[in-house]
């Protein structure tokens, strides 16, 4: 990511940023990036779910 593109999602969300705050956010935007990617790389399939789903909602009843 590059401040270019903070500048395009500033504009998309109309909002004004001072240069300081582009690269503060640019920062965190690289933080938060690279977090996901991450949690991309974790292997996660021989993961089995730890939770049933199933509905707690009771059976429509006509009358």
């Amino acid at each position: 990511m590059e401040i270019k593109d903070v500048e395009k999602l500033a504009e998309l969300v109309k909002i004004e940023l001072s240069e300081e705050e582009k690269k503060t956010i640019l920062k965190d935007m690289d933080g938060i990036l690279a977090y996901v990617k991450a949690i991309e790389e974790v292997d996660v399939g021989n993961v089995t779910a730890q939770y049933g789903l199933h509905n707690i909602w009771r059976e429509d009843e006509t009358s």
